[in-house]
């Protein structure tokens, strides 16, 4: 059995169809196909539309959460003494917007009680990353904190990332280390392309390029490259 890992905005989105039918040809001759991505779910879902793709587990929220057939089978959230004192950040800070997501709502300007992932949206790339160097220097111990989209800041639960959810998955699944492959675009894939066995789309960050095993157009490239083996 062999296990995909695909982040999905610019990257499993592009040549979306061809992606979908690979994938389920991929899932119905026994291996694992998983959707990695920092969006919600719901947005995950709301991306893709009416096209039918029943992944065989989706991590979202940069690996907060893990769902299988709609149903959470992990998931880990920043405590809300945390959320709180990060809300006080953010209101001291230079931001746009900002809203906190959890498992049941796309997002909410409300604190909740068990926050997955909080966004704050920036006026400029240099006052984002002023806020994301002040949160990592004072929760460096309990906080992820990714830059997205040049203003964008997202933050989770430090015990989280992609790579510790596609390792739960690997312990489900009973999947050693050398039947799974990666494949990304963005800053928060460099730790899965390193980790695992690494791919890159052509449009992606010079600095994921530099650590994949390869350079390729699509997702369904790769999976044909594994279904050959």
């Amino acid at each position: 059995m062999k296990l995909v890992v695909s982040d999905y905005d610019e990257t499993f989105s592009e040549d979306l169809k061809k992606n979908i039918k690979y994938a389920n040809k991929f899932i119905k001759d026994g291996n694992l196909f998983v959707i990695a991505t920092g969006s919600s779910y719901q947005s995950y879902i709301n991306k893709l539309g009416e096209n039918k793709f029943d992944a065989s587990y989706v991590i979202v929220n940069h690996g907060t959460l893990i769902i299988k057939n709609g149903m959470v089978i992990y998931e880990e959230a920043l405590t809300c003494e945390l959320s709180k004192s990060i809300y006080e950040d953010i209101m001291n800070s230079n931001y746009s917007s900002y809203f906190y997501c959890n498992k049941d709502i796309r997002m909410s300007d409300d604190i909740l009680d068990k926050t997955l992932k909080i966004n704050v949206v920036f006026h400029n790339r240099q006052d984002a990353n002023i806020f994301k160097d002040k949160i990592l220097k004072k929760y460096s111990n309990l906080v992820n904190c990714y830059l997205m989209y040049d203003v964008l800041i997202e933050i989770t639960s430090i015990k989280t990332s992609k790579i510790n959810a596609i390792n739960e998955i690997m312990k489900l699944e009973n999947i050693e280390k050398d039947d799974v492959y990666t494949i990304g675009d963005g800053y928060n894939d460099i730790e899965m392309i390193k980790e695992f066995n690494g791919y890159a789309i052509k449009n992606s960050v010079d600095e994921l390029k530099k650590v994949a095993n390869n350079v390729i157009d699509s997702v369904y490239e790769l999976i044909k490259e594994i279904s050959s083996k």
